[in-house]
């Protein structure tokens, strides 16, 4: 079977080389794969699709919840004052590790991971007059 960049990060391997650990926890994470030395959190920001997908499956459940609350004539059950924030936050809490690993997974199949460069010898310092 083919490696695939996506399965590896959710299993928390690293992306790239599918050998090294990208996730030293449920929600941290290592700055680079001590194998291959794939760069894991590249720029500012990088985290922003991934803290973007467990809020939409969060806003289609309130929305679910709503909708079946007016069709049965419970929209104004005091419960609902209760369940739709606790239920939001827990889901939401939920399925942040998932979609972390997602998130990197993904941009390891878009080919965006990659290990930095060697930097380069500083050239030696020259002896004046």
């Amino acid at each position: 079977m083919a490696h695939s960049p996506v399965m590896s990060a959710l299993t928390g391997r690293c992306p790239m080389c599918d050998e090294g650990r990208a996730f030293s926890g449920p929600l941290s994470m290592h700055s680079r794969c001590d194998v291959c030395g794939v760069v894991f959190d590249r720029d500012e920001g990088f985290w922003t699709g991934a803290v973007t997908l467990p809020y939409i499956i969060a806003c289609f459940w309130v929305v679910s919840v709503l909708a079946i609350a007016f069709a049965t004539g419970r929209i104004m059950d005091p419960a609902l004052g209760w369940f739709v924030p606790v239920s939001t936050v827990a889901i939401t809490g939920a399925m942040y590790p998932l979609s972390k690993r997602f998130w990197l997974g993904l941009y390891g199949e878009w080919g965006y991971l990659y290990p930095d460069p060697e930097p380069a010898p500083e050239p030696a310092a020259s002896s004046g007059s």
